[in-house]
């Protein structure tokens, strides 16, 4: 399965913002920790993903097909 962000096909890992990253596109996001696991409690890095709203860090990347930064 692969992966749509902004248009961008990529196969995905770990989460949505990593993958956001990866591409390098820009996202504001405060509370990512590489140490620490994803709680989304900032808010900052919201995206549209299958048509939902969803904080990036915390949703898998594997687990949607569509999502939209802007």
């Amino acid at each position: 399965m692969t992966l749509s962000i902004d248009g961008q096909s990529v196969e995905p890992a770990g989460s949505v913002l990593d993958m956001v990253l990866r591409l390098g596109i820009e996202l504001p996001h405060l509370c990512k920790d590489d140490y620490l696991p994803a709680i989304g409690a900032c808010r900052t890095c919201l995206v549209e993903a299958d048509g939902r709203i969803v904080a990036a860090c915390s949703i898998p990347a594997a687990s949607v097909r569509d999502v939209q930064t802007a």
